[in-house]
């Protein structure tokens, strides 16, 4: 599976929702707007107007209207740093999983060394059984020299046998090496996406952040 694919779409599709969810927001308020502006127009038709009420029918719309954008921004914010913390976390655990990988490479690679000490070991003894064969084979064909004959092809098989079967293990772990070098290159490449990911969430919070500064400063200005 690409990872990288993957979470591209996903950030692609959820930035696709935020726009949507945004542009109905400003429909609606720019329909509340419009019904307050024709509501506000029709009240000043009349012979004498209420210019005071006008003014404070305006400055209260105005300050419902800043509330509400307070509050969304708040939402944006906690929504940002719920974010952030999803990520963090997810960061942590795959940390954890890479560290735990390479810990369980290192303990296969000694046991791999290991077995193929062992191995070299038995392949060592091996030789020195066949010299031993070979010796008692020249001298008299006696009981003794057969019986000791005999032992020595008995043991030279039971070598024979570990040595294969050590092989078959040592097989085996470098087989399972090779898959944990795989598993990490692409824990590797999940802890780059999630870092690119943390990035472009903290830019838009410093973003959202800034919004929120000069809002406040334009609502003090007003």
């Amino acid at each position: 599976m690409d990872f990288g694919k993957t979470s591209s779409f996903d950030g692609e599709l959820g930035r696709l929702k935020a726009d949507n969810q945004t542009l109905s927001e400003e429909l609606a308020q720019c329909q509340a707007d419009k019904e307050f502006v024709w509501s506000l127009w029709k009240r000043l038709q009349v012979a004498n107007p209420d210019i005071t009420q006008a003014v404070g029918l305006v400055m209260q719309r105005e300050k419902e209207k800043n509330e509400l954008k307070d509050r969304k921004v708040l939402e944006i914010l906690q929504h940002k740093d719920d974010k952030l913390n999803d990520l963090e976390r997810a960061l942590d655990q795959h940390n954890k999983d890479v560290l735990g990988v390479t810990t369980e490479k290192v303990n296969f690679q000694r046991t791999i060394e290991k077995l193929e000490s062992e191995n070299f070991d038995l392949v060592k003894e091996k030789a020195h059984l066949l010299e031993k064969l070979s010796e008692l084979t020249e001298k008299n064909n006696d009981s003794a020299s057969r019986q000791a004959i005999r032992e020595l092809d008995q043991t030279n098989l039971e070598s024979k046998q570990k040595i294969q079967k050590l092989e078959s293990q040592i097989e085996r772990l470098q087989m399972d090496k090779n898959d944990l070098s795989s598993m990490r290159e692409t824990q590797t490449e999940r802890i780059k996406n999630l870092e690119s990911d943390v990035d472009t969430i903290a830019t838009n919070y410093n973003k959202v952040n800034s919004e929120v500064t000069s809002h406040n400063h334009r609502g003090i200005q007003f």
